[in-house]
């Protein structure tokens, strides 16, 4: 006869990594600011990439269409004159 076999322990699950700073530390009230401030102009700074970047694929993908148009056109052209 096969042994029973025992129920397995249930795996407890990984808490999430935190960077722990030393409970003495305390940012003051200017570096909490100063702070603040540094994360507001990075995302001005990244919105404001992310803008140009979708202006500029939206131009190269214009641009692309037109040139494909006018290669159809030439295309056409050609085949009429064969």
């Amino acid at each position: 006869m096969a042994k029973i076999k025992k129920a397995k322990k249930a795996k407890e699950p990984k808490r999430p990594f935190k960077e722990q700073k030393p409970k003495g530390e305390k940012l003051t009230r200017a570096e909490k600011k100063l702070n603040k401030k540094a994360v507001k102009e990075a995302l001005k700074r990244k919105k404001a990439f992310e803008k140009r970047l979708d202006r500029s694929i939206g131009v190269c993908a214009v641009i692309l269409c037109v040139v494909s148009a006018i290669l159809d056109v030439i295309l056409r052209k050609r085949k009429k004159a064969e």
